[in-house]
């Protein structure tokens, strides 16, 4: 929902929507290292895309591309999609994927999966996006559901294990 509404707000150039947007994803991420790692692959995404268009950034977009400002990652995405003008159906599709790359990236790293297999089931994995339904226009924020402790109290103790396989 947080992509599908940033890219929304982006296309109508609306910085107001965007920091409240904003604001709402940081409320869903009370882990700090949850919350952090959301930041810094958005800030990383949108200086990539800043990069991409050095010297001839869309005007529209280039108050959002400020190198201090900082999004989430699934903001800083709808964004780039928006300047990329990519259609709605691809945004959530390369999205998912980008998902799916990360956790399959994990899961290689932390399990005995070697690269073949893991190239494998992410092929697979993403086959089965392309076969997904996802009614665009019924995605919203009203939708957003976070309560997950079990995974806010993981995330909280990952913080200070002594020995981290990966960092989030």
């Amino acid at each position: 929902m947080f992509v599908k509404e940033a890219y929304e707000a982006a296309r109508r150039q609306d910085a107001a929507a965007l920091e409240m947007l904003q604001d709402v994803c940081s409320a869903s991420k009370p882990a700090r290292e949850l919350h952090g790692a959301s930041v810094k692959t958005g800030r990383s995404l949108l200086l990539g895309v800043r990069n991409l268009y050095e010297g001839q950034p869309p005007e529209a977009y280039s108050d959002l591309l400020e190198p201090s400002l900082a999004y989430h990652y699934a903001v800083a995405y709808g964004m780039t999609a928006a300047m990329m003008e990519l259609p709605p159906d691809e945004m959530l599709q390369t999205y998912l994927y980008s998902g799916l790359a990360s956790l399959v990236s994990v899961a290689t790293r932390i399990m005995p999966l070697g690269q073949n297999e893991s190239q494998l089931m992410l092929f697979r994995l993403s086959r089965r996006i392309n076969e997904l339904a996802i009614d665009y226009g019924a995605l919203s924020l009203a939708d957003v559901n976070t309560f997950a402790p079990g995974m806010e109290i993981a995330a909280m103790e990952h913080e200070t294990i002594y020995t981290r396989l990966c960092m989030s």
